[in-house]
């Protein structure tokens, strides 16, 4: 039994992880896709943004 929550604790504080570690790639790669297209096509980032919510 106490294995049992101890196990799914661990998997609550790596999905909680994972969260955080997707979210933050995903803040760096809009970042970086905000700079590429902010040359020219400065509008279409913010279109970018909105879709992804």
């Amino acid at each position: 039994m106490f294995v049992g929550v101890r196990v799914i604790s661990r998997f609550e504080e790596w999905r909680v992880l994972r969260n955080r570690t997707v979210q933050s790639i995903m803040l760096v790669v809009l970042h970086h896709v905000d700079e590429i297209l902010y040359f020219g096509y400065r509008y279409r980032s913010i279109d970018l943004v909105l879709t992804m919510y």
